[in-house]
């Protein structure tokens, strides 16, 4: 059966859109129907499309990373169902593989939007791209304040992950324990150049960034993101370290996370407006490159910070996605056999 626009309209995202748009969403996406108990999607396969979840249900586990295969080692993470999105870390999110497998719990509609529709509607209808690239920094951040505060009340204090910085060439002054040997600090375009997080961005975008970034150092102990208060900036971790900690149930502050070089945090307040759900210290003498929301919005450039955070938050949920996935094995093993 043939996706309508009643269907399309029930997702959130499309909900108040006028009938001519919702006709042209309908040309750029395609339908997919799947059978059931069928492997969607392939931890570690290339993410080039996501979904929109017609009929059916989804379930979402996680294995070891690189394992590529479904085994007695997987997590459970999460059930799928109609009127939700799948799949959206990939092509909008900038993940290059996919961070879990998903499979089909019964038959299955999904509405697929893969890059060449990503580019129908780039080109043929920004509004309802911006509209769904809003849609989805939500749900990402939605995504993320929960598996935070799943990793806050399964952790017992100890330090879960250490992204690391993954830069074009190897550049000393990246090196938060060197930084003061050098001779220089390095210059805004060249942070923006190299960091990973601005990938997406077109050369003009990048150039408004370094207009309105500024790089700064930090002392260490510096608190740059409280939790519970609201948050006013986004940032890139240049050089030195960041201790992430979440006050969890159990009364005391919990260490839900290590943050290095080349790690951006802080964008998910800033896409939906609500309060920090952690605290971000920093541990080591540092450099970071801080973006104001309020600077961006005076200069007309909002789509270039909600870039850099659907990047920030899609990066920071894959390594809390991982994060409690170790944990829960580690549940597992100190329980030992049933």
């Amino acid at each position: 059966m043939q996706p309508t626009l009643a269907e399309l309209r029930a997702f959130e995202l499309f909900a108040d859109l006028p009938e001519g748009e919702l006709e042209q969403a309908l040309e750029a996406f395609h339908l997919v129907v799947v059978a059931e108990d069928e492997v969607l999607m392939g931890q570690d396969q290339a993410a080039t499309w996501m979904g929109l979840v017609l009929e059916g249900e989804l379930r979402v586990t996680r294995g070891h990373a690189g394992s590529g295969r479904l085994d007695e080692e997987e997590v459970y993470v999460a059930t799928i169902a109609a009127g939700q999105v799948v799949g959206e870390m990939g092509l909008l999110g900038g993940m290059s593989r996919r961070q879990a497998t998903i499979r089909t719990c019964r038959p299955t509609r999904l509405l697929v939007l893969d890059s060449w529709g990503l580019a129908r509607l780039r080109v043929g209808c920004p509004v309802l791209l911006d509209r769904l690239e809003c849609g989805v920094a939500e749900i990402l951040v939605e995504r993320l304040r929960d598996t935070t505060d799943a990793i806050a009340a399964m952790s017992v204090g100890q330090l879960l992950h250490r992204p690391q910085w993954r830069a074009a060439a190897p550049l000393r002054w990246w090196d938060g324990a060197r930084l003061r040997l050098q001779a220089r600090v390095p210059k805004v375009a060249e942070v923006v150049e190299q960091a990973p997080v601005f990938v997406a961005l077109s050369p003009r975008q990048r150039q408004q960034l370094v207009r309105t970034a500024v790089l700064e150092p930090v002392p260490r102990g510096t608190v740059l993101l409280a939790e519970g208060e609201a948050a006013e900036c986004g940032f890139l971790l240049v050089a030195g370290r960041v201790e992430v900690t979440c006050h969890a149930s159990t009364g005391r502050d919990s260490a839900v996370a290590s943050l290095s070089a080349g790690t951006a945090f802080g964008f998910a307040s800033l896409i939906d407006g609500g309060r920090c759900s952690a605290t971000c210290t920093t541990i080591a003498p540092s450099w970071v490159l801080r973006l104001r929301a309020r600077t961006f919005r005076d200069a007309g450039i909002e789509t270039v910070l909600r870039k850099v955070a659907i990047g920030s938050v899609t990066r920071r949920l894959g390594v809390a996605d991982r994060a409690l996935g170790r944990l829960v094995r580690q549940r597992r093993a100190d329980a030992g056999p049933c």
